[in-house]
């Protein structure tokens, strides 16, 4: 994972791998994520790392910005 350097609230994801990745946005929208590249991490994006497939979701965790640590959100 990594931040935005422009816009510190945003996150990615890095294509590490040799692989192109294949996304598909919460819209519908697909696109290409080459080696290299990063994917802003977004409610809703699916994630093609080739044979294995994930999907970003928040589940029962919420940042808790004043200390800067996930906590239970449940």
């Amino acid at each position: 994972m990594n931040q935005h350097p422009q816009d510190p609230n945003i996150w990615g994801l890095r294509n590490l791998s040799d692989e192109k990745w294949v996304i598909t946005l919460a819209d519908g929208t697909i696109k290409d994520v080459e080696p290299g590249q990063n994917v802003t991490l977004a409610m809703g994006t699916e994630i093609a790392f080739g044979k294995v497939r994930g999907e970003i979701r928040l589940q029962g965790l919420l940042l808790n910005r004043f200390r800067g640590r996930w906590v239970s959100g449940r």
